[in-house]
């Protein structure tokens, strides 16, 4: 009889101690969830996303990055011209984010806001009026933030793309910039 009552005992201890550990990983698992949450932009929208993008410079450090935008949601690599190098995505409320980093250094940046209905949209006139030879920051300041826009660099030369929608059926207009200078203006969709 006696050894019956330790056996129960012990069984209602062990079951005791399975509760409360249970109790402590779901805690901790919450906890690590909040602070990973916390550690996202995944709540940001892009115009809040879009002033730290715009501090990100060619040859920056990826832990710089890092600090700037946290944990990164995607990790991948990448072939880079036949060069090795690593890309780092994060979403967020309506777009995501990418880095492209080789040998540890940023050299390429692309910032990608969704179009839907309530997107602004850029008119044909102001598109037209855009003169060759434009800057990118001259278009910008005309046409506003673009829906889309990338950055790379290759060869020590600089390679930005923009994108303005046109209609919300995707359609947009596509400007290329090499060296900071308008080289091409394209009817395109955005998708």
């Amino acid at each position: 009889m006696q050894n019956e009552n330790r056996l129960v005992k012990n069984a209602w201890f062990w079951i005791f101690i399975f509760i409360v550990l249970g109790c402590v990983y779901a805690v901790s698992n919450h906890v690590y969830q909040t602070k990973l949450a916390a550690n996202s932009i995944a709540t940001e929208h892009a115009s809040e996303v879009r002033n730290d993008y715009n501090k990100i410079k060619m040859h920056d450090e990826k832990s710089t990055i890092i600090t700037l935008f946290r944990h990164p949601d995607k990790t991948s690599e990448k072939d880079i011209h036949g060069l090795q190098g690593e890309k780092l995505t994060w979403k967020f409320k309506d777009g995501k984010l990418t880095v492209t980093f080789h040998n540890g250094k940023v050299v390429g940046k692309s910032l990608t806001k969704n179009v839907n209905s309530d997107t602004k949209l850029v008119n044909q006139t102001n598109i037209d009026n855009i003169n060759n030879d434009s800057s990118y920051q001259n278009v910008v300041n005309k046409l506003g933030n673009p829906a889309f826009e990338s950055t790379k660099l290759v060869d020590k030369q600089s390679y930005q793309t923009i994108k303005y929608p046109t209609d919300h059926n995707g359609n947009g207009t596509l400007f290329t910039f090499f060296n900071d200078h308008l080289s091409s203006k394209t009817e395109t969709t955005l998708n």
